[in-house]
């Protein structure tokens, strides 16, 4: 299937406003280090950018203690149904499956209602967002019913898979092309160094409990809040000092 994509989009995936770099500036240490700088000096001087790397960083943080954790919980918490003969594996791929659906579903009614190219309205979003899967994740940790925890599960699903595609609205907000592949290339470090800081603690508050494993992840989610709520506050002030200068009559 990849290969297939792959000739699809050879043939068909025009590259009209692609601008190659020079031959002499191609696959170049100095070229690569000055991008990197760049890359971090729209960082720096951009304090709306910081505070969302940091929601990423946050991100990373609880997303090992669910993923490695959920499926065992569920396992050795309830008795999963046999579905048409089927065994656990087939009923965790069709929750995988229903979650998929629902994301699809949930995706295009975001779609339709969010301007992602409103910085504001995107982290208003994202606000919401992360409230609700924290909350499921809380949900599926103490839910004494499977039926509870399926519905947990899929929300968890709904929110993650909206939440990618407005997280990396977000980061892209106001990049300039030459230092957005490196923005955006930083936004995937934190959210990696997230995983790896979180992952053996997850580890082992899991060898005690695996519920408190889970009510962690859940927590990590909380520092995300003020991050964004600091990254909105940022973008409407952002907003209206732009809004100021262009109504300012010319000399």
């Amino acid at each position: 299937m990849v290969v297939i994509i792959a000739v699809t989009l050879k043939l068909f995936m025009s590259e009209n406003g692609f601008k190659p770099a020079r031959p002499e500036n191609r696959n170049t240490w100095q070229h690569m280090g000055d991008i990197f700088k760049r890359g971090l000096n729209a960082v720096r001087t951009r304090p709306t950018l910081l505070a969302i790397l940091g929601v990423g960083l946050v991100y990373g943080l609880y997303s090992e203690g669910w993923d490695r954790l959920w499926v065992k919980y569920l396992i050795d918490h309830f008795t999963l149904p046999s579905i048409f003969g089927m065994n656990e594996v087939a009923f965790l791929g069709l929750l995988r499956a229903g979650g998929m659906v629902l994301s699809i579903l949930a995706t295009r009614i975001v779609e339709k209602r969010l301007d992602a190219n409103h910085a504001p309205s995107v982290a208003r979003y994202m606000l919401g967002i992360t409230v609700l899967l924290s909350a499921a994740i809380l949900t599926f940790a103490f839910s004494p019913v499977l039926a509870v925890s399926i519905m947990a599960v899929w929300l968890v699903s709904i929110t993650r898979n909206v939440m990618g595609p407005l997280y990396e609205a977000w980061v892209n907000q106001r990049l300039d092309s030459d230092t957005r592949a490196t923005v955006i290339s930083m936004s995937g470090q934190v959210d990696a160094i997230g995983q790896v800081a979180s992952g053996p603690i997850a580890g082992l508050i899991s060898l005690w409990s695996i519920r408190a494993a889970i009510t962690g992840a859940s927590l990590f989610l909380i520092p995300a809040l003020p991050l964004i709520a600091r990254a909105n506050r940022l973008h409407t002030e952002d907003d209206a000092s732009t809004s100021k200068v262009e109504t300012q009559p010319a000399d």
